[in-house]
C-alpha cells in the first residue's frame, strides 16, 4: 500500500484478509443531510468520523483552517490515530475532501495514508458491506504513546506569504474553484483548474499520465513551484493530491479566496 489511492477492490479485499486499517469518514458536504448523520446512516465497515470542521483552528474567523498541533494531537487521541505504521484509508461521500484531510497528515508527518479512489459512493454502488447505525461518537482521550506528530508549516502558505509569492513570481497559484467563481474574482495571476477536471465520470482520479498532460494544457509549468487555493481550502487540495499523482509536490493557500477577498481589495 504504497500507493496515495487504494481502489475498492483492493479495501474490500485487504478486509477480506483481516488487515489492519484506520478508516475514516471524512466528509464534510452532503446533499440535504448532515455529513454525520450521512455517516450514521452508510459507512464503511469499523470507520470513524473525521469532522473537519471541528478539526480545524476556531480562532481563525474562517471556514476551515489547519489546527496547530496541540489540538491536532488532542483530536487523534480521541479518534485513537496513532503515527505509526497502521494504514489510514479516507474516503468520503463524493469524492470531494478526502484530499483535504490527506494534505494534513503529511502536514502533521503522517505517513501510509490513502484515499479510497471513488468514495463512498462508489463502494455502495458496487454493493460492498458497509455499517449503519448511530453510537457515541468518542470523548476520552487515549493518554498512551504513539501520539507524535509534528507540524511542517512550510507546507502551508499564509495570506503574507501569498503577497510576498505574487511580488517575487517565486511561484505559480492554481485556482481550484469552478469558472464561474474564478471569473467573478481571484488572486492575480491565478490560473484556473476547477477541481472536477481532475476526475473520471465515475469520480475515480485520472491517471498520472492524464494529469500531467491537463495541467500542462492550461499553462501550469511542471517544473516550477505551485501554491494552491480555493474557496476555503479544501477542494483545492483535490488540483494539490492529483499533482502528488502526477509526482509533484506543491502547496497549500489555507485561508484561500475566502481571506484573500476580505484582505485584498484588488482581486
Amino acid at each position: 500500500m504504497a500507493l496515495k489511492l487504494i481502489s475498492t477492490k483492493q479495501l474490500y479485499e485487504a478486509m477480506q484478509a483481516r488487515k489492519s486499517f484506520y478508516i475514516l469518514d471524512t466528509t464534510y458536504t452532503v446533499p440535504e443531510i448532515t455529513p454525520l448523520d450521512n455517516h450514521f446512516k452508510n459507512r464503511l465497515p469499523t470507520a470513524k468520523f473525521f469532522d473537519i470542521k471541528e478539526i480545524s483552528d476556531k480562532n481563525s474567523g474562517f471556514s476551515v483552517t489547519m489546527p496547530n498541533q496541540e489540538y491536532f494531537i488532542e483530536c487523534m487521541r480521541r479518534l485513537r490515530i496513532k503515527n505509526d505504521t497502521t494504514p489510514i484509508v479516507l474516503y468520503d461521500f463524493m469524492n470531494f475532501s478526502s484530499a483535504r484531510v490527506w494534505f494534513m497528515f503529511k502536514v502533521f508527518g503522517r505517513n501510509n495514508v490513502h484515499i479510497l479512489d471513488g468514495g463512498l459512493q462508489k463502494w455502495l454502488k458496487e454493493n460492498l458491506p458497509y455499517d449503519t447505525g448511530k453510537y457515541e461518537l468518542p470523548t476520552e482521550r487515549d493518554s498512551g504513546d504513539g501520539y507524535t506528530y509534528v507540524k511542517n508549516q512550510n507546507l502551508v502558505k499564509s495570506y503574507d506569504d501569498m503577497l510576498i509569492l505574487l511580488q517575487d513570481k517565486s511561484m505559480q497559484i492554481l485556482d481550484a474553484r469552478p469558472s464561474n467563481m474564478f471569473k467573478e474574482g481571484h488572486i492575480q495571476k491565478a490560473i484556473n483548474s476547477p477541481f472536477s477536471q481532475v476526475f473520471e465520470e465515475d469520480k475515480t482520479f485520472k491517471k498520472p499520465e492524464e494529469l500531467r498532460k491537463h495541467f500542462s494544457k492550461i499553462g501550469l509549468d511542471l517544473e516550477r513551484p505551485v501554491v494552491n487555493s480555493c474557496k476555503i481550502g479544501v477542494s483545492a487540495c483535490l488540483n494539490l493530491f492529483a499533482l502528488e499523482l502526477a509526482d509533484k509536490e506543491t502547496f497549500l493557500y489555507d485561508g484561500s479566496y475566502e481571506e484573500w477577498s476580505k484582505r485584498n481589495k484588488s482581486s
